[in-house]
């Protein structure tokens, strides 16, 4: 197994360097030669003050448990990943080279979190998460790979109060009309007899979906705090698979279709690619088509410097097994798309 994975790592290093450089060196190893990827979830590092119980009859923190439920969730909507959840036991094992054999690790450390809850005509509340995101390789167990990402939610539920303390004054009751006074006229009056606490001051205590000193799950899930939380996982996902910080598959503009041999072309140029279904590519794809620069340099340890540079944009039009129909939806006009330009897949395209 562990010779398969050096074959593998030593392919992907080579078809790298034969796509011309695309990503800076420490990425080579994010180009993969087929659809699939292996990854170990690591446990989950909360430096915040949360804590969430399951429920009140079992106080025990399922904060870590919740986060990588979901986490794996979004990891799994790619097709072709293969996933692994390792304990805390389990971790520093896998950091020194031991099993399970994956592609890569990942670890979400969690440093900071704020929580507002503020009442004013209801209630305003927003939660703010940031997290450091680690992807260590799945081979040399090594860290190569960081980013902080942050995530934000805001709710605001209108609440026209208790009616323990009056804006309004109370309707007369009937028969009682020679104290009337001018407010007694409003309609918004008949709509609350009770009045209308509109500033908050004194909120009922039942409005407190939870009076204990940790929150629940069951209600903390239905909060913008858990939000904030969710929308920091799908942006750690997306920067995985973005296809710049993450990997990748690269394919190549093959040959021209047969409407650009006809005499009257189309508006815009089709070409096949050597990406298809089974790689992941859908209809309606956007691709990136990428080439790279050759600069001569006057440093002895680094005398070529190949730098990538985004050649344009094509839309998939058409999918077979392992090859597309793509058009020329974007271009350099001084440069233009051509073929043996490289193709830039993602691992993951939300398609909709």
């Amino acid at each position: 197994m562990i010779l398969h994975r050096s074959i593998k790592l030593i392919f992907c290093i080579a078809l790298a360097y034969s796509t011309l450089a695309l990503a800076p060196s420490g990425a080579m190893g994010n180009v993969l030669d087929s659809p699939g990827i292996d990854i170990a979830v690591l446990p989950v590092v909360n430096d915040t003050p949360i804590e969430v119980w399951e429920n009140k009859y079992y106080p025990l923190d399922v904060f870590d448990q919740k986060v990588t439920e979901e986490f794996v969730t979004l990891l799994m909507e790619y097709p072709y990943a293969r996933v692994v959840t390792l304990t805390k036991e389990e971790e520093p094992y896998w950091l020194k080279g031991g099993a399970p054999n994956t592609d890569i690790g990942i670890k979400l450390h969690f440093y900071k979190l704020k929580m507002t809850d503020r009442k004013h005509l209801g209630s305003d509340r927003m939660g703010y998460v940031a997290l450091r995101m680690e992807i260590f390789d799945g081979v040399t167990r090594q860290l190569t790979y960081s980013s902080s990402i942050a995530g934000e939610d805001r709710r605001f539920t209108f609440s026209p109060g208790d009616g323990r303390i009056f804006y309004l004054t109370h309707q007369p009751e009937s028969g009682k009309l020679l104290f009337l006074r001018p407010l007694d006229l409003l309609p918004v009056n008949k709509m609350f007899p009770r009045g209308l606490d509109f500033w908050q001051l004194f909120p009922d205590l039942k409005d407190d979906e939870q009076p204990m000193r940790k929150p629940l799950w069951d209600s903390f899930r239905r909060t913008p705090y858990w939000n904030a939380f969710k929308k920091a996982l799908r942006k750690s996902r997306d920067a995985l698979f973005d296809g710049i910080s993450g990997y990748k598959m690269i394919g190549r503009i093959i040959s021209p279709t047969k409407d650009e041999l006809k005499k009257h072309l189309p508006k815009r140029r089709r070409y096949i690619i050597s990406l298809g279904m089974v790689e992941g590519v859908r209809e309606g794809d956007l691709l990136k088509v990428m080439r790279s620069d050759r600069y001569d340099t006057v440093d002895p340890e680094r005398p070529v410097v190949i730098l990538p540079s985004e050649g344009g944009t094509v839309k998939v039009l058409k999918v077979q097994s392992h090859e597309a129909i793509v058009e020329v939806v974007k271009e350099d006009k001084d440069e233009p798309i051509k073929l043996k330009d490289l193709v830039v897949m993602p691992l993951y395209i939300d398609h909709k």
